[in-house]
Order: structure tokens, then C-alpha cells, then sequence
């Protein structure tokens, strides 16, 4: 009867620890839609060309619904960071006459000539942090890597495509603060990762008010803006913006 004693007792300690850790550990996966309109100027560097074509102006490039999605694990543990990660994949398409001459690897777009455009970037974040205040207060910090891989594409009328891409992993300071509204189920706050360096810069930044039933299920809407400035990156120079607000649904296990 000892062996069969130990092993449910065993099992028992086994459940409990199991559940105990199950009430620390914390999870969070959201989706959210997102009105993105993009502005702003690319730059070919290839070959001596020059000539900064417009996002709106040049390429019209129009605002588009995108979306992105994100897993948030919390733990108790406290020599070791927390975890999140997320995903923004993005393209935006125009069609239109060129409003000012421009080059894209070497190959002239005259003004008034007719052009199909495309700009596509594609994002993974992946972001330790710490959570120093979790209580009506939430205050995270950390580092956050940004893999972008983008394209920008043009087809003149009866031409040929010509594409410039741009791949690479960011590092970024990152933070997040909030608080919840004692008694409404409400939270407000921001988070954002951004960093400066060596002629580069990139910011992406949200704000939003959550609201949440059930203990589980929150319902956000909030803003979300992304600031993107690149130095002769893979032979491509750009400065633009992509804004608009966005709506969301997020479960809390």
C-alpha cells in the first residue's frame, strides 16, 4: 500500500504545483485590423541616380486595412525577461502618373509617364522585457528586435519592373505602461519600441483603450503609428510614416 500512497501523493503535490503555476504564468494573444495610410518618400542610392519619389504624389499609393497579431508571455520568474511576439505584414498599391521625375536602380521615371506601385513590409518584433509595476499601474521595459523585410516596385506603362528591397534586423528600446481603471474592467495605456542610430531611425508606437468581460476577453481601440528613416540601406534612402487607428480583440488566459 506505501507505493500506492507515494504515487498519489505524488500526483496530488504534481496537480497543485501544476495549477499554481498555471495562476502565474500569464498569456496573451490579441488580432487586430488596422486603417494604415502610408506617406512619406523612397530613394534608389544605386548607380549615382537620384530623385526622391513620393508616396502619395509619385506612386499613389493608397491607405489599405492591414492587420497584426501578437502572443504575450508572462512569468514569475525574475532573473529571467518576459516575452512577446508580433506580426505586421503590410502592402500598400497605386496607380497613377508621376508627379516629379524620379529613379529606381538606375532606371528614370519621367514625369507625367504612367506607373503601377507597390510597397510591401513585412515585420516580426520579438521583445524581452520586465515587468516592473503590475497592479492598477503596469509599467514593462526591455529591448525589442524588428525584422523588417520590405520592397518597394514600380512598372511603367509597358516597361519593366524595377524593385528595390531591404532587409534587417533592428534592435530597439522598448516599453509599455498602462493602467486599469479600478471597477470598469477599462485599461489605457501606450507601448512602443524605437531607436536612432548611425543616420537610421525607426519608431512604432500605440496608444489605445481596452476594454474587458469575463476576466478574459478585451475588446481595444486605439492608434498606432510607425516612423521608418533609412540611410543608404541596401542602396535605399527613406523617410515615411504609416498611421491610422485600429481595432482589436484580445484573450487573457
Amino acid at each position: 500500500m506505501r507505493p500506492v500512497t507515494k504515487a498519489l501523493s505524488m500526483a496530488a503535490l504534481l496537480t497543485v504545483a501544476t495549477a499554481a503555476q498555471a495562476e502565474f504564468v500569464g498569456l496573451e494573444v490579441g488580432i487586430s485590423g488596422w486603417y494604415a495610410d502610408p506617406s512619406g518618400w523612397v530613394e534608389s542610392e544605386r548607380s549615382g541616380a537620384s530623385g526622391r519619389a513620393d508616396l502619395e504624389r509619385d506612386l499613389h499609393l493608397d491607405s489599405e486595412t492591414t492587420g497584426f497579431v501578437w502572443l504575450r508571455v508572462v512569468h514569475p520568474l525574475p532573473l529571467l525577461p518576459n516575452f512577446k511576439l508580433s506580426h505586421a505584414p503590410m502592402k500598400f498599391e497605386g496607380a497613377g502618373r508621376v508627379g516629379q521625375e524620379f529613379s529606381l536602380r538606375g532606371q528614370a521615371i519621367g514625369v507625367g509617364e504612367r506607373i503601377d506601385s507597390e510597397l510591401e513590409l513585412d515585420q516580426w518584433d520579438v521583445a524581452l522585457f520586465y515587468n516592473l509595476l503590475d497592479n492598477v499601474v503596469e509599467l514593462d521595459l526591455g529591448i525589442n528586435v524588428k525584422v523588417l523585410d520590405g520592397h518597394v516596385s514600380v512598372t511603367p506603362e509597358g516597361g519593366s519592373t524595377q524593385r528595390m528591397s531591404f532587409t534587417a534586423p533592428v534592435p530597439m528600446l522598448y516599453a509599455r505602461v498602462g493602467a486599469n481603471l479600478p471597477f470598469t474592467g477599462l485599461y489605457v495605456g501606450a507601448e512602443g519600441s524605437a531607436i536612432s542610430y548611425d543616420g537610421h531611425k525607426l519608431a512604432d508606437l500605440k496608444a489605445g483603450i481596452r476594454y474587458t468581460f469575463a476576466h478574459v476577453v478585451g475588446l481595444e481601440a486605439g492608434y498606432r503609428l510607425q516612423k521608418l528613416k533609412l540611410d543608404d540601406l541596401d542602396d535605399v534612402s527613406a523617410d515615411f510614416e504609416v498611421a491610422g487607428p485600429y481595432l482589436g480583440v484580445s484573450a487573457r488566459f
